[in-house]
């Protein structure tokens, strides 16, 4: 989905001559009409040079240093775009253009709350502009303030009802909160108004994959790839489809040719990586998965410790590592195994975790200290993140280190959690059926409730491994007796004290399935149809987890045949 299309407003336009000019009035506003053509056409160094020109003649000229400016920003020099607006905005402060097209620059440097207040005051200076109302909703948009973001664009709409740019950001936001067919319509009315829109055609795509109608999406991205063949994001978006319908080798040219077009493009050499991974191409998906720091969805992610960056190439004989979790908390499970290796090495490990995995984690061998994040860190001589570790010690298939268990639970917890479900039925099945909603991928990896009536054929007990129940889950749960426990699981210690009492445990792809897995808990595993990198492909079993049996969707949504299979599995059905 494209970030947002913003609209330039405009300077000045080209008129009628109006009455002769002489001298130095009529040379300026030659070039003036000349440049104006010239950036019209988007011949921007010509334009650039005549503007330059203008100024010589009159360096305070408004025009000149407005689109001046505004050519700098299309050309990527945003500095130098900031301060001939702001130059053209203290010769004529009530103009409204130039705070527009400054949001923009401030928005591409980044500083969105900057940006807002520029898109602010030009709608200040002129309430019926439409391209600033869109704008600034593309600015609240990226700052997640999604609500807010719709009304402006609601605004800018009833302003100019043709406005296909506004409707395709309406639409991108409207994604933002889920309403993917109210994003259908919204990019139906920009195609509506612009058949050619290319980004319109992508944006849709995106909506049509999330509703799984992937051939639609396909055709949607072929059709803007047909306006513009160069659109690399739309290349991109393709790739992602076909990830989906697990074509992976198609994938992979979609991503190879994006990267053609866009050498330095993040979100293409990542999930060009996150495809070689679930094909097991490891030495070089690991690499390309260092692309995330320069992807929007990572960056903010991305440490920066004056300490070097440790990736396997230096010697940690004597060191201090500073392993760090970077992204959730079943990735920092999983991740984690590899601090006893980092030791072997000859390395002090410093082990940096989120706080419901403190007590949990102080079971990990090669760790001598553990710090929570936000808590102050101890010297230390280089760092990694946990999840570049497997590039670092130049992991392969063959080669990931599966001991298990590598986490244990604490005894005396244990022995409550037994005392605690002596009074259930055996066999004990832990069940977790729902993830975080707000994950990206949580439409794909989450079952409602009531899909998996097969597995409560069975007598014996099923207890919820998870500390909250949706609210079109909780009929189910009561139906189904479910057993309770959420007001015990503090935290992940007790969590692993519960796993540890289960005869079997049956999950999603949420951290209780790295949290068995950790522990070696007899475990099965349903998987979407398009599963996590991690899991591979193809495959019943996985080199991560010894004990963990993965069941998998055969078709996209057919949740029920995966809850059939390991009912069958569990001797249940």
């Amino acid at each position: 989905m494209s970030k947002g299309k913003s609209h330039l407003s405009a300077g000045v336009r080209r008129g009628s001559p109006g009455l002769p000019k002489t001298g130095t009035a009529a040379r300026t506003a030659a070039l003036l009409q000349s440049a104006l053509g010239l950036h019209q056409q988007g011949q921007l160094a010509s334009a650039k040079t005549h503007y330059q020109d203008l100024l010589a003649l009159d360096p305070l000229h408004f025009d000149a240093l407005h689109l001046l400016g505004v050519i700098e920003y299309q050309q990527g020099d945003y500095v130098t775009a900031a301060a001939l607006i702001r130059q053209a905005i203290e010769i004529k402060p009530a103009q409204a253009g130039p705070y527009s097209n400054l949001g923009l620059v401030l928005r591409a440097q980044l500083r969105h709350e900057e940006a807002l207040r520029c898109f602010a005051q030009a709608i200040e200076r002129q309430a019926d502009h439409a391209e600033a109302h869109n704008n600034h909703g593309n600015a609240l948009r990226s700052l997640l303030r999604y609500e807010e973001a719709l009304a402006s664009f609601e605004r800018a709409l009833k302003l100019k009802p043709d406005y296909a740019v506004a409707y395709s950001n309406r639409g991108n936001v409207l994604q933002d909160l889920k309403r993917y067919p109210a994003a259908l319509e919204s990019y139906a009315q920009a195609l509506r108004y612009r058949p050619d829109y290319a980004e319109a055609h992508n944006n849709l795509a995106h909506a049509l994959r999330h509703l799984n109608q992937a051939d639609a999406a396909l055709a949607s991205c072929a059709r803007a790839l047909q306006l513009r063949p160069d659109y690399a994001a739309a290349h991109l978006n393709a790739g992602n489809i076909l990830q989906d319908l697990l074509r992976h080798q198609d994938a992979l040219a979609c991503y190879q040719h994006a990267e053609q077009l866009q050498p330095d493009y993040a979100e293409a050499h990542l999930n060009e990586g996150l495809c070689r991974l679930t094909l097991g191409d490891f030495a070089l998906g690991w690499e390309k998965y260092e692309w995330r720091w320069a992807s929007a969805t990572h960056r903010a992610l991305r440490r920066d410790f004056q300490q070097p960056l440790w990736l396997g190439q230096t010697s940690l004989q004597g060191k201090t590592v500073l392993l760090h979790a970077e992204q959730g908390l079943g990735d920092t499970l999983q991740f984690c195994r590899y601090a006893p290796h980092i030791a072997a090495l000859g390395a002090t490990v410093l082990l940096e975790v989120q706080a419901p995995l403190r007590h949990l984690l102080e079971s990990l061998a090669g760790a001598a200290q553990l710090v929570v994040q936000g808590e102050a860190l101890p010297p230390f001589d280089f760092h990694c993140p946990l999840m570049s570790l497997p590039l670092a010690l130049r992991t392969e298939l063959s080669t990931i280190p599966a001991q298990s268990p590598y986490l244990r639970a604490d005894p005396v917890k244990i022995e409550a959690w037994r005392q605690r479900l002596a009074a259930y039925p055996r066999p004990w099945i832990g069940l977790t059926w729902s993830g975080n909603p707000a994950h990206v991928n949580d439409h794909n990896r989450s079952i409602p409730l009531a899909a998996l009536a097969p597995l409560f054929q069975a007598a014996g007990s099923f207890i919820s491994v998870q500390t909250q129940v949706g609210e079109a889950d909780r009929d189910a749960f009561v139906r189904f007796g479910m057993v309770d426990v959420a007001d015990a699981l503090h935290d992940f210690s007790e969590s692993a004290a519960l796993l540890a009492c289960l005869d079997q445990m049956v999950t999603v792809d949420t951290a209780a399935v790295h949290l068995a897995g950790a522990l070696g808990v007899p475990a099965t595993l349903m998987l979407p149809y398009n599963a996590d990198f991690r899991w591979l492909t193809g495959r019943a079993d996985t080199p991560w987890y010894p004990a963990l049996t993965l069941v998998r969707q055969t078709r996209s949504g057919a949740w029920h045949e995966v809850a059939t299979q390991v009912a069958a599995r569990l001797g249940i059905a």
